[in-house]
């Protein structure tokens, strides 16, 4: 079974990663940064790598530079994983080298078929593909060109090319779609492979997408299920779709048949999707409550519940805080991307006051704007221990990539208020003497 390395820093996002891999029958080694990871990979090279690009000391950019630079090592397929879907920093990964790129929170099934993909596992084709003869233009960092398309689907797209680019080659592709779709799709790519031409089809280069955002991605599903879209008048525009179509002479019962195996494969696909869906739901929940009952300090819990918000559900703005029964207020005890009045002053008004006085996650239908703060809130779950609300969980920004908080991260976030405090009255509880914990004990341990 192929061997894969996880590069991370934070120990939850490996965990999470090695689960979902680790399902899937891969050997895991990890590694918590990038000089440690560069040790590994000389002394006993992976099949493929997964690195973070921010890490404290050498990042991931580095890692892949130097892989990718040494003849003996740059065969091996790295993946680089970043919170940014900024193009300039999918450019400057693409421009180190790397083979492709996932955004956090990462989707499992993006990341499990992408790793397919590298190790040379998929048999077959994953997606609905489309003949197609649209302009497109692209460019190696050297020059541009200007040719066209043969096939299209979300996973990449074939390229006429009389002389085609060296397999390897790392690509900013642009075109537009037909309508009524129209809008233009920009991604990064490598050239695959190379075809010489036959009399059935030109020569030219298969690319495979490095970065498509998934709106691009589903509008070319979409492309590639219908034939109704219009052509267009210019050349960013003209397709031709070819479909296959029944023979009229099939008799009536062997069709009957094919439409019946048909839905029987319709519903064993569904089926093994919601179990893998299931399956993946479970295993976020499984690394939520095994990252935080493995930390036995309580400031180091809440540096876990940041992990959490941040890599598990793509949070890139939230705050923990413990209700001071004394003073009557909210005091923060961990933030990541709030303005610092939030330090200072916190109105318990609102779904804030809401969460705390019910005991129950809160989800504004519109992002609440906090009074006297520069920041809204998107959502709010209590930390709750033996019944009572000791505090709030936070959700003020996600990152660029998501959209929305859907019912996987609800579920989650309460998860998250459940057992954080259950686990903040544990840890507190081995360094407090006493037989009773008070809220304000654990305010003091954390603080």
């Amino acid at each position: 079974m192929a061997r894969i390395l996880l590069v991370d820093d934070v120990r939850l996002f490996r965990h999470l990663e090695a689960t979902v891999l680790g399902s899937y029958g891969y050997e895991i080694e990890e590694a918590s940064g990038g000089e440690e990871a560069l040790e590994k990979i000389r002394a006993n090279p992976p099949d493929l790598a997964l690195i973070d690009i921010n890490m404290p000391g050498m990042g991931g950019l580095e890692v892949c530079r130097q892989v990718k630079g040494d003849p003996a090592l740059r065969s091996i397929p790295i993946i680089m994983v970043s919170s940014s879907n900024r193009e300039q920093d999918i450019l400057s990964a693409v421009e180190f080298g790397c083979d492709e790129y996932l955004t956090k929170p990462l989707d499992d099934a993006a990341l499990i078929r992408k790793v397919e993909v590298l190790l040379g596992r998929v048999g077959q084709r994953r997606f609905p593909r489309v003949s197609t003869s649209m302009q497109i233009s692209f460019e190696n960092f050297k020059g541009i060109f200007f040719e066209y398309t043969h096939d299209i689907s979300r996973s990449g797209v074939f390229i006429e090319m009389d002389h085609p680019l060296p397999v390897g080659t790392r690509l900013r592709l642009s075109f537009s779609l037909p309508p009524p779709c129209g809008d233009p799709i920009m991604a990064f790519g490598r050239v695959m492979r190379t075809a010489e031409p036959t009399e059935d089809r030109p020569g030219g280069m298969g690319v495979n997408f490095i970065c498509l955002d998934e709106q691009s991605a589903e509008v070319i599903d979409e492309l590639a299920a219908s034939t109704d879209y219009e052509r267009g008048r210019g050349v960013f525009s003209r397709l031709s779709y070819r479909a296959e179509e029944m023979s009229l002479e099939t008799p009536s019962a062997e069709s009957a048949k094919i439409t019946y195996l048909k839905e029987e494969r319709d519903q064993l696909k569904a089926s093994l999707g919601n179990l893998q869906q299931e399956h993946l739901r479970q295993s976020a929940a499984l690394t939520l409550l095994e990252t935080l009952h493995a930390e036995r300090r309580p400031k180091q819990l809440v540096a876990a519940a940041l992990d959490i918000l941040s890599d598990l559900m793509g949070v890139a703005a939230s705050g923990i805080f413990l209700f001071d029964p004394q003073k009557k207020l909210l005091v923060v005890t961990g933030s990541r991307g709030l303005p610092a009045s939030v330090a200072e002053h916190l109105p318990l008004q609102g779904p804030l006051q809401q969460a705390l006085a019910q005991c129950a996650l809160q989800v504004p239908d519109q992002p609440w704007p906090i009074p006297g703060i520069a920041t809204e809130l998107l959502a709010v779950t209590p930390v709750l221990y033996q019944g009572q609300a000791l505090g709030l969980v936070t959700v003020n920004r996600l990152y660029p990539q998501k959209p929305r908080l859907d019912g996987r991260d609800r579920r989650l976030l309460e998860l998250l208020g459940r057992h954080l405090g259950s686990a903040l009255g544990d840890a507190t509880a081995r360094i407090q003497a006493g037989d009773r914990l008070a809220p304000a004990d654990i305010l003091r341990a954390v603080l």
